[in-house]
């Protein structure tokens, strides 16, 4: 299954938006944060919109604890940073169920959601954002 990773950040929504297409690992979820945090227009107290919309993300439960591990050692959140992750399948769910209850010890506010609006909902965006959001996200799809 052909796959495709990619990320953006919209420095005046204060927003990192990473994207993923096909089957997915835990590893390429890694190294995507690698990449975008080395960005010179990172900031750490930026939020954050994971999209899985489009993926089959592969792990187990020790996948997601080498994930939290590795961010507990890589970034420094100073603020409470909202982390919203929009999902597809059950596996997914599962997997960001437990990914949520630690939260609170890198000091992020973690919701997940089926849908793109209920995101919207949550980060409470005017209209214009959403768009450059939603607009975003078509750009960095590529199947």
């Amino acid at each position: 299954m052909e796959k495709h990773l990619s990320y953006t950040i919209i420095p005046e929504l204060k927003l990192v938006i990473c994207n993923y297409q096909g089957e997915i690992s835990i590893k390429e979820v890694t190294q995507l944060t690698l990449t975008f945090i080395a960005d010179p227009l990172f900031n750490p107290d930026f939020n954050v919109l994971l999209d899985f919309r489009n993926s089959a993300a592969i792990g187990f439960r020790v996948d997601i604890t080498d994930y939290v591990d590795f961010l507990r050692k890589t970034i420094s959140f100073k603020k409470k940073v909202k982390l919203g992750i929009v999902y597809s399948t059950p596996n997914q769910e599962f997997l960001l169920k437990f990914y949520k209850t630690f939260g609170k010890f890198l000091n992020l506010e973690i919701e997940y959601f089926r849908q793109l609006d209920q995101y919207f909902e949550w980060m409470q965006f005017p209209d214009e954002e959403k768009q450059q959001i939603m607009d975003s996200l078509q750009s960095m799809k590529k199947f």
